[in-house]
């Protein structure tokens, strides 16, 4: 149903922005920077 399906976008955008925050933390890091 749709509730079903707006649950799976949110997990989807979810594990988007916890992905990008985890290649922006180890890109700082490689870079030197905090």
């Amino acid at each position: 149903g749709l509730g079903s399906a707006a649950a799976f976008i949110l997990l989807l955008v979810t594990m988007a922005l916890y992905a990008l925050q985890l290649r922006l933390v180890g890109a700082k890091r490689m870079t030197g920077g905090i």
